[in-house]
C-alpha cells in the first residue's frame, strides 16, 4: 500500500488471526517498483519519520508488531511448501536488539 509500518503490520495481523504466512520468494518473482518520495513536501525524511510515519507506528501497536517476511511460518519453495525454521530466530533477533518489546508483548 505504500505507507510506513503497513506491511509489518499486515504480517502481524494475520498471524495473529491464526492465518498461514508464507514467505514465497523462494517461488515467486516479485517486482517493486523504484521510487523516489518527491511526492510527499519532506521528501524521504518526511515519508520514514513525518507525521503519518509516527502515527502509522502508534496505530500498529509497537515494535513487536513490525513483523517482517522472516517471520512467515512457512516458505514456498520451488519443491512445495515446508515450515520455516528462521521465525523464532528472528524473533530472538528482534527482542536482543529492542528490549522493550518484551514489555510490549506481555502487555497485550
Amino acid at each position: 500500500l505504500g505507507r510506513t509500518v503497513w506491511d509489518n503490520w499486515l504480517v502481524w495481523h494475520a498471524r495473529n488471526k491464526g492465518a498461514a504466512v508464507v514467505d514465497a520468494s523462494d517461488a515467486v518473482m516479485a517486482v517493486h517498483q523504484n521510487h523516489d518520495y518527491s511526492h510527499h513536501p519532506g521528501g524521504t525524511a518526511g515519508v520514514w519519520q513525518g507525521e503519518e510515519a509516527e502515527l502509522n507506528r502508534k496505530l500498529a501497536g509497537g515494535a513487536a508488531r513490525k513483523l517482517t517476511i522472516e517471520d512467515a511460518g512457512h516458505r514456498l519453495t520451488p519443491d512445495g511448501l515446508v515450515r520455516s525454521n528462521r521465525r523464532e530466530w528472528q524473533r530472538l533477533r528482534r527482542i536482543w536488539r529492542h528490549p522493550r518489546i518484551l514489555f510490549e508483548i506481555f502487555r497485550s
